[in-house]
């Protein structure tokens, strides 16, 4: 079994998450970032719309 290391641990409480990072390359992380930056702009004006 491999020993999966990880790149972040939270602490909340006496709850501890360890977060693991995907090994991406640099391509697949610009698509995830611009998918991610696409969302993050449809909320944003769904809140702006909602608000007027």
């Amino acid at each position: 079994m491999k020993q999966e290391t990880y790149t972040k641990e939270i602490l909340m409480g006496k709850t501890k998450i360890y977060v693991i990072e995907p090994d991406l390359s640099e391509k697949e992380r610009e698509k995830r970032l611009q998918e991610l930056k696409r969302f993050i702009l449809t909320i944003s004006q769904e809140e702006t719309s909602r608000k007027s």
